[in-house]
């Protein structure tokens, strides 16, 4: 008899510590799911957010939102890169070869690269020739000579020179579509901004150009979407 006792008291404190136990683990489970979104910085108006978590300014130009600064997010986690051979991997990582220039122009990236850092909701993309043809039809500007005034409407910076000025040009600006490119031989489609026109410099290129460029080419990315024109 007290054998018997003794086996079902036991059975019920196992029974009991099993609760306890599952309790625990619910709430350890419901604590990991909620920390990364309590941690969050609500965004204010005009702000997106990437893959990772930075926070970028926006601006509203009709009926488009567009980031107001350069990508700029550090990441290693993005198994594409690893995988890919050496002569295609984003090895432009930096404007101007210098990574004390990602500070004030951001990271550059391939069109890959950039797709995993888009963030999961909100509509945002990198943008089409179509996007930013919507652009600069908005902007009432073309590509003889509207450079300036997208970079202005942008916020985009001159860059110190990159892989792509390779000096001559002086400092440019390739922002990457997520197009494909209209020759056989290449990828993807870019834009390309000479935008000379700062005072005392003697010198004026307002042209914006279309690039046919390779998968491994890195530029400047700026995500955009979708909004109702106020």
């Amino acid at each position: 008899m007290y054998k018997t006792k003794n086996l079902q008291w036991n059975r019920e404190t196992i029974q009991k510590s099993l609760k306890n136990v599952s309790k625990s683990l619910f709430a350890v489970v419901l604590i990991v799911f909620l920390l990364p979104s309590c941690g969050e910085r609500e965004l204010e108006p005009n702000q997106m957010r990437d893959r990772v978590g930075n926070i970028y300014s926006t601006v509203t130009i009709g009926s488009q939102e567009w980031m107001a600064e350069n990508l700029n997010a550090r990441f290693t986690n993005a198994s594409n890169i690893s995988s890919m051979p050496n002569n295609e991997r984003a090895v432009y990582s930096y404007p101007g070869g210098n990574e004390q220039n990602v500070g004030r122009y951001g990271r550059l990236y391939t069109v890959q690269d950039a797709r995993v850092l888009l963030p999961r909701e909100g509509g945002w993309r990198i943008p089409t020739l179509a996007d930013f043809e919507r652009l600069m039809r908005t902007l009432d500007v073309n590509y003889a000579d509207g450079a300036s005034e997208v970079r202005t409407a942008l916020g985009i910076d001159r860059f110190p020179g990159t892989n792509v000025s390779a000096g001559t040009m002086g400092a440019t600006f390739m922002l990457m579509l997520d197009e494909p490119a209209n020759v056989s031989n290449m990828d993807f489609l870019a834009i390309r901004f000479n935008s000379r026109d700062l005072p005392g410099e003697g010198l004026t290129q307002r042209n914006i150009y279309i690039r046919n460029i390779t998968r491994g080419v890195a530029g400047s990315v700026r995500f955009v979407r979708d909004v109702q024109p106020d």
